[in-house]
């Protein structure tokens, strides 16, 4: 017996896992709403199994069955793992044991003997398949699924999919009001502990709440405060006051969020007290204060050094949680010993990992020995070192490339007690400067392309010239054509224009206004730019010669212009070329240059066949080209 084949590739796609693990879903116990639906697409279907089968990185997991005896499979029995390669639509097949995919799965096989299979995918909304609500049976149905089972086994795996999102949704909802409530308790104990004002002002509605400590510290009896910020500012001392109110109204309608000053306040018994007051700004989706938490210290009634220390432990803690930039404090060994949040997500650490870490922990291993043997040694005696560098990610493993400062923290006498990191992520800037390069390269390619096509143009139309102004005329013209599809190139994305875009724009110079002159019509059609480039010039040579000779020479004459895809398996672009209404046609005696221009440029460009015909009724030129070629870049 040969063995099962192998899963599909779609099984260890790591977005699709990803999506999976979000959903927090495997190994979780039985539920009544996920019971209930395998019944009923047992019953709809008239199966005696249905499954809710979850496809992970090596096995598939049921969270709900009925009829089937196991509660998990390794992938090498999965009939699901084949369905994630069509998650659009109902994955069935009516005979296991006939299918190449499925008939050497041991549950196929042998015991419980399977033989029909109906899966609908289980389909997030990001568009990935987590696996499938399945029926069975036990014998063949080479009917498959009537129209109505089919419609109400995926209408069920819809509403599996709306359990997984409510459940996903309750669950983060009950984590986030651990998380407020846990917040809320923090913030109650230590406004009780502290001996700190602490206050909560709402803007909306200009209610400020003010903790037990304006009692306690200013003696202002709860009963006696209006809770509005008019109080406030009513209670700083007049010489301080516009300076206050100034400065943090600057703040609440500026964009910074962090406002903090000093001022005397006043006591309930009239005398002022020299405070210290910051403040938190909260805003709102679209930038605007909505709310400021604070607190006010009395400097007066503390010892000043102690109050300095304490406010610059404040200030550094504040600074350094609120930066954007990683912050690291380090002992004399390298271990981490603060780390501040910014820093932890840059380098993928929890903030217990961060205490367990060191300073080189982080460092690239190709960096490692620089830093062992340079960096670390040079701060040591220099007492700095700064450069760029590169950090890890130890969560996702990215390379991050940083501006890296190294100071070292000194004691007593001078003796050397640690590091204190800094380092700003530049990725952005450095993805900037590779774009930057990408770009300059492009447009260096760019410009030769085009001024070796302009200086072949000028070569050509001027080569055998006997009339300089019409020469001109015509130069101008196709550098004319030229530049305008440049400009449809330049206005779309990547390499290339809509082939539609290009003609119009190559046609509109010679348009006179008259209803109806240039009829186009064909499917889109993306061109590279050294095709769109080719494809303006010979439409403009040929609207050239229709308006000195042809059908546009006439007022009631037009071209009709239209193009198809043919030939599906090997794409080809057919292009049809055609003058109605004008003046009798007669063949040229002569070739110019317009028309070598028209039949041989697109062949040399895009590998194309051109040919113009010269009937009594109007000039015809047709065009095709393979359509690989045609998209083809510079």
């Amino acid at each position: 017996m040969s063995r099962p084949s192998d899963p599909p590739i779609a099984v260890c796609d790591p977005d699709r896992l990803a999506a999976l693990d979000s959903y927090a879903i495997l190994d979780t116990l039985p539920e009544q709403g996920f019971d209930d639906v395998v019944r009923l697409a047992s019953r709809v279907c008239d199966t005696p199994v249905a499954l809710v089968s979850l496809v992970a990185g090596s096995r598939q997991w049921f969270k709900a069955r009925t009829g089937f005896p196991f509660p998990q499979t390794d992938l090498s029995r999965s009939v699901c793992a084949h369905a994630l390669t069509h998650p659009g639509a109902l994955f069935v097949i009516p005979d296991l044991s006939e299918d190449p995919r499925t008939r050497d799965n041991p549950l196929v096989t042998a015991s419980p003997g399977i033989r029909f299979y109906a899966g609908a995918p289980l389909r997030t909304p990001g568009g990935q398949v987590l696996g499938t609500l399945c029926v069975i049976d036990y014998v063949p149905r080479p009917e498959g699924l009537t129209a109505a089972e089919a419609g109400d086994l995926v209408a069920l795996a819809r509403q599996v999919m709306g359990q997984f999102a409510l459940r996903r949704a309750v669950a983060e909802h009950q984590t986030a009001l651990r998380v407020a409530q846990a917040a809320e308790e923090r913030y109650r104990r230590a406004a009780q502990a502290t001996r700190d004002a602490i206050w909560d002002w709402d803007f909306s509605t200009d209610h400020v709440l003010w903790n037990e400590a304006l009692e306690t510290a200013y003696g202002h009896a709860p009963a006696d405060v209006a809770p509005t910020g008019l109080w406030w500012i009513d209670h700083i001392h007049p010489d301080d006051r516009a300076r206050i109110d100034a400065s943090v109204h600057a703040v609440i309608d500026g964009a910074d969020t962090i406002w903090s000053d000093e001022y005397r306040f006043r006591r309930a018994d009239g005398s002022y007290a020299h405070v210290f007051d910051r403040g938190s700004v909260i805003r709102d989706e679209a930038g605007r204060a909505v709310r400021m938490i604070g607190a006010m210290l009395d400097l007066t009634e503390r010892h000043r050094a102690e109050a300095e220390r304490r406010e610059s432990e404040r200030r550094l803690a504040l600074f350094a949680e609120q930066s954007s930039d990683f912050i690291a404090i380090a002992d004399a060994d390298g271990q981490i010993v603060y780390l501040n949040q910014a820093g932890r997500a840059l380098v993928g650490l929890s903030e217990d990992a961060a205490r367990a870490a060191r300073l080189t922990d982080v460092f690239t291993p190709d960096d490692l020995p620089v830093a062992v043997a340079t960096i670390l040694p040079a701060t040591r005696s220099a007492g700095s070192w700064s450069g760029e560098f590169r950090l890890r990610n130890l969560a996702t493993g990215a390379v991050v490339p940083v501006r890296y400062s190294l100071f070292a923290l000194r004691g007593a006498g001078g003796a050397f007690e640690g590091f204190a990191a800094v380092s700003h992520d530049i990725s952005a800037r450095k993805a900037a400067e590779a774009q930057q390069e990408i770009l300059n390269r492009e447009l260096s390619h760019r410009l030769k392309n085009t001024l070796a096509m302009v200086q072949a143009i000028a070569v050509q139309t001027l080569r055998n010239a006997t009339d300089p102004a019409a020469a001109r005329e015509a130069l101008v013209a196709r550098l004319v054509a030229l530049g305008k599809a440049h400009d449809i190139l330049l206005t779309g994305e990547g390499e290339g224009a809509d082939l539609r875009a290009v003609l119009d724009s190559a046609l509109a110079i010679h348009d006179d206004g008259r209803p109806g002159r240039f009829r186009l019509q064909g499917p889109p059609v993306p061109c590279g730019a050294r095709a769109a480039l080719s494809l303006a010039l010979m439409a403009h040579e040929l609207a050239t010669n229709a308006v000195k000779y042809g059908a546009l020479r006439s007022p009631d004459g037009h071209v009709t212009l239209d193009w198809t895809i043919t030939d599906p398996a090997d794409p080809v672009l057919a292009l049809r070329w055609q003058e109605h209404g004008g003046p009798r046609v007669t063949p040229p005696s002569r070739k110019g240059f317009g028309s070598r221009l028209i039949e041989r440029g697109l062949a040399g460009t895009v590998d194309g066949e051109v040919a113009t015909h010269y009937p009594p009724e109007g000039v015809v030129c047709t065009l095709t080209a393979p359509l690989a070629e045609l998209r083809r870049g510079e």
